[in-house]
């Protein structure tokens, strides 16, 4: 029963009460079942009371002190809580119903079941939503990326799901932790909001609910499945459930690694009424024992905790709302576990990042997707960390990214560059590629020689797998169809435009053209054809993902670091050596260019963009003249390789726009399909350079074989729209007309082109070979079926029409059947 004296005090009002309180602070206060209704108790100091059982309904207890006090089963109907604070109050059973809770401190009050607990108003929902907004949008990305990837957006994300079982693992290690974080920010900003925001305490109960785990979870499952069974990798019911295991296998793992940093956690932050234990709900009973363990072991002495105490107890209570009790000065144990997290997050980043490094990314199955998800689990962190630090400020966690992204902006050091060296580059004109002797095996229906010109297009690894089939597959029909004939398809060719992924397949075609003492020219037999195809066919988005997630991640906030040859290290710089180190490609553009000179390599040129001003920029192994409105490569410098097909194949946001380190007014350079996807621009303007200072009666018959990549577009019908088609027509437009204008423009080249010179003394004839199949991929990935869809294809290929024309143009058929 209530202290009659105590209530007596109480009744006359707070300032009495404050007063006795005072003079008697070591007095325990005893109001168990009083009635308190409708009693002004305004500022009343009520620490630790025991106000069990108590009425206090329509009270005024604005701004009282209830810290730590008993409410169990209490009345408080109507009752005038603002500002008051109920930090650790004990409120099992107790009726809140109508109650004003505005502004009350509610930080762990642990309410039971059949608390009675009034709703969060409108505006304080509104409020959390925005406070919200850091997880909320991980945990949706988390969620959506995986179905929108394999549906909406399949052609240009769903590769990321091409994974085998050792991908499987890792990525789904990756998934678990980003939906534990997402889990972890959430509850920090809704157990912390009053104290840290002023926003009405959304959640009081510091205990992570089944129904929270298993919505975390949740988040979780679609990456499973769509990584499981997406993309025709599991083919039966045999290898979707291997996948299955594997994929839960990582699941577990996560949870293994989230059990332990939760043990961590505990061993190093306060103790509360409600062990550890209840907080968390756990399968095993040896987990639940180890966590007891974990929390009865004092791992920080008592003095240093005092210590620690008083120092969260000191400075600006603005810096340590939210952060640490009041009561004892320490870190909330939530803290605790969100930056025990954040370290955890950090050493698996790293050593990720490190076995990359070492050249065990792909040996232990790192994809692509991994990297993503990793990405966005250190953002998670350090944006929600941000986020709640800078919302109580009302300064917007965006305002300091964009700060801190524009002064790295001012450095050089953030721009995306490629290296180039001063060297001479030999002298190689069109005309002697055209007339080289080597290459022209003239016959009787081909007098004066047979020279082949290939103009290829972009579009990712799906250009490039078709350009290495389409080639390859051509060397493997007409190569040594004849014994008395030196006919064979790649010594024929004198020159190949490509552009982006057609760049890729065409570097690893001329890779294998060699100079040994005993021959030159293209030097691969036969049998080993398939390995072009296959070094064209595999992935590069790998390494893009890598260089996303960790050099060009940090060179957005922090580019200051970059000096020296860092600055070259980019996710352009990782695709190069990708591809350097899958076809053992360590040469220069000059040094192939000497095989061109000598006659036994075909010429190359691989067509870029420059940013700044929209020319046609053309990297090539041949001279090309100047011209108004197109730049070519300075014959006075030299660059590796594959960094020129890289600059190529700059694929939109995949790879950088990049500039020449050592140039001081700098071009930026990218994809050359801005200008012209399929290569026939650049190809006509060099036939012409060529054939025009070539004596009429050395001219060689030419065959123009054009590789289209993609399928032709489907026929579009016109539809009503609505107003708001108004606001995306004009980007729908550019779009469209891209590809349109330049086949038409292309189209017309060629007729022209045709017609110029036919009359004076020059055969040409056209073939074309485009892929006609389904699904092709707008990406640097292939799965399986996609794959497959490129043998299928040329297999049909194989028995066409352009196939016919190429036949008799080789077999001495002359060129009436081939025009």
């Amino acid at each position: 029963m209530a202290d009659e004296q105590q209530l007596e005090i109480l009744k006359r009002g707070a300032s009495h009460w404050n007063h006795w309180r005072k003079d008697n602070p070591q007095d325990k206060i005893n109001l168990a079942g009083a009635d308190l209704t409708g009693l002004d108790l305004s500022g009343a100091d009520l620490t630790a009371a025991n106000l069990s059982g108590a009425k206090l309904a329509k009270a005024d207890l604005h701004n009282a002190k209830l810290v730590q006090a008993n409410l169990d089963g209490a009345k408080l109907i109507g009752t005038n809580l603002r500002d008051a604070d109920l930090t650790h109050a004990g409120i099992h059973d107790a009726d809140f119903s109508g109650a004003d809770v505005a502004g009350a401190d509610l930080h762990r009050v642990h309410p039971s079941d059949k608390t009675i607990w009034p709703p969060l108003p409108k505006a304080a929902f509104l409020q959390y939503i925005y406070l919200l907004r850091v997880p909320s949008l991980m945990g949706l990305t988390l969620f959506a990326l995986p179905i929108l990837s394999v549906t909406l957006f399949r052609s240009l994300l769903g590769n990321l799901f091409v994974l085998d079982l050792w991908n499987l693992f890792w990525t789904m290690i990756a998934t678990v932790a980003l939906a534990f974080s997402v889990l972890v920010t959430f509850r920090t900003v809704l157990l912390n909001g009053m104290q840290r925001f002023g926003v009405q305490q959304a959640l009081t109960r510091d205990k992570v609910s089944v129904l929270a785990l298993l919505l975390t979870e949740a988040l979780t499952l679609p990456m499973l499945f769509v990584i499981v069974g997406s993309n025709g990798q599991a083919t039966d019911t045999k290898s979707f459930l291997i996948r299955l295991t594997i994929g839960l296998a990582g699941m577990v793992v996560a949870h293994a690694g989230g059990y332990v940093v939760l043990l961590v956690a505990v061993l190093l932050s306060q103790r509360y009424r409600i062990p550890a234990v209840e907080r968390y709900p756990l399968p095993f009973s040896w987990m639940k024992k180890l966590l007891t363990r974990a929390e009865d072991r004092d791992v920080v002495s008592k003095k240093m905790r005092d210590a620690l105490g008083q120092w969260g107890k000191g400075g600006s209570h603005a810096f340590r709302a939210g952060y640490f009790d009041p009561n004892t000065g320490l870190l909330y144990p939530g803290h605790w576990l969100s930056f025990i997290s954040l370290a955890a997050t950090f050493l698996l980043y790293e050593f990720i990042g490190r076995m990359k490094h070492a050249h065990l990314g792909q040996a232990f199955g790192i994809p692509a997707i991994c990297y993503v998800v990793l990405l966005l689990l250190l953002l998670t962190w350090i944006l929600g960390m941000a986020a709640f630090f800078l919302d109580r400020y009302r300064i917007p966690v965006l305002l300091l990214m964009a700060v801190l992204i524009w002064l790295g902006n001012k450095t050089p050091q953030s721009d995306h560059y490629y290296r180039t060296e001063k060297r001479e580059a030999a002298h190689v004109s069109p005309e002697r590629v055209l007339t080289a002797v080597s290459r022209l095996a003239p016959d009787a229906a081909h007098p004066r020689g047979r020279v082949v010109l290939v103009a290829t297009e972009g579009g990712g690894i799906q250009a490039a797998a078709w350009t290495a089939r389409v080639l390859t597959g051509l060397q493997e029909q007409v190569h040594g169809i004849s014994k008395d004939k030196p006919i064979n398809f790649a010594d024929s060719i004198g020159l190949i435009s490509s552009v982006s992924g057609g760049a890729v397949g065409t570097m690893f075609f001329v890779n294998g053209y060699q100079s040994t003492s005993g021959a030159h020219g293209f030097g691969v037999p036969d049998y080993k054809l398939s390995e072009i195809v296959n070094q064209a066919e595999e992935p590069g988005l790998d390494d893009v993902a890598w260089a996303l997630a960790y050099p060009d991640f940090w060179r957005v906030f922090f580019p200051y670091t970059k000096t020296g040859d860092n600055k070259l290290v980019d996710r352009g710089l990782a695709l190069e050596q990708g591809w350097s180190n899958r076809g053992n490609i360590h040469i220069s553009l000059n040094e192939w260019r000497q095989g061109v000179e000598e006659g036994w390599r075909p010429a190359v040129i691989f067509n870029s963009t420059l940013v700044e001003t929209g020319e046609p920029f053309l990297l090539a192994t041949t001279d090309m003249a100047e011209k108004e409105h197109r730049r070519t490569f300075s014959d006075k410098s030299d660059i590796q390789l594959v960094t020129a097909v890289r600059l190529a194949a700059t694929f939109p946001f995949v790879t950088p726009a990049s500039r020449d380190l050592s140039d001081d007014q700098p071009f930026h350079v990218v994809d050359g399909g801005y200008y012209d996807n399929y290569g026939v621009y650049s190809l006509l303007d060099w036939l012409r350079q060529a054939l025009g200072p070539t004596p009429p009666e050395k001219r060689p018959d030419i065959l123009i074989i054009q590789i289209r990549c993609f399928p032709p577009d489907d026929v579009v019908k016109g539809k009503s729209r609505g107003w708001f088609y108004q606001a995306w027509a004009p980007l729908q437009a550019l779009m469209s007309v891209r590809t349109t204008a330049q086949l038409v423009r292309d189209r017309d080249a060629l007729t022209n082109f045709d017609n110029l010179w036919s009359s004076d003394k020059a055969r040409i004839c056209e073939a074309t070979f485009e892929f006609e199949g389904k699904d092709a991929p707008l990406s640097w990935r292939m799965n399986a079926a996609q794959i497959k869809n490129i043998e299928t294809e040329w297999s049909q290929q194989k028995t066409n029409q352009e196939w016919s024309k190429v036949s008799a143009f080789f077999r001495g058929a002359g060129d009436k059947s081939c025009m």
